[in-house]
């Protein structure tokens, strides 16, 4: 059986490739979404990465494919993990450690990026536990309404 399927017009089409497609376009509103987050515009970030504020653009439109270097580069300067930029973009579910913009406020999406970069700062796993357990305590008094 053949990935390529032909469309009615005779054009022959790769869903393979369509799906890729798709993927940068997420990708590139993921790229947007933080970098809004982070209140920088295009040009800062393209300062970052050592490019134009057009090849940004062109990032964030899904035209151009962002090469994982780039990824990386992107990462660093948004001040996430690269699997937050992935995030839902993939088919079958999320790599993120974030949640998805789309599910959270943009200020509840921020706040839990703080938290988890913040968490993710602690060196010691013993402080990382006591964190978790404040959280968890705090998180059964609000819904106990203490």
């Amino acid at each position: 059986m053949s990935a390529l399927q032909a469309e009615p017009n005779g054009v022959v089409r790769n869903p393979l490739r369509a799906m890729a497609d798709q993927v940068n376009i997420r990708l590139g509103q993921r790229i947007r979404e933080l970098r809004r987050l982070r209140q920088m515009n295009q040009s800062d970030l393209a300062r970052e990465l050592g490019v134009t504020f057009q090849q940004v653009q062109k990032y964030e439109q899904g035209a151009n494919r962002v090469a994982v270097g780039t990824l990386l580069q992107i990462a660093q300067a948004l001040k996430v993990r690269p699997e937050a930029l992935l995030g839902d973009t993939l088919p079958g579910g999320s790599l993120a450690i974030c949640g998805s913009p789309d599910s959270l406020s943009p200020k509840m999406f921020a706040e839990q990026l703080q938290l988890t970069e913040l968490f993710l700062s602690i060196p010691d796993p013993v402080w990382r536990r006591r964190v978790l357990d404040l959280l968890e305590l705090l998180s059964a008094a609000s819904r106990r309404g203490d």
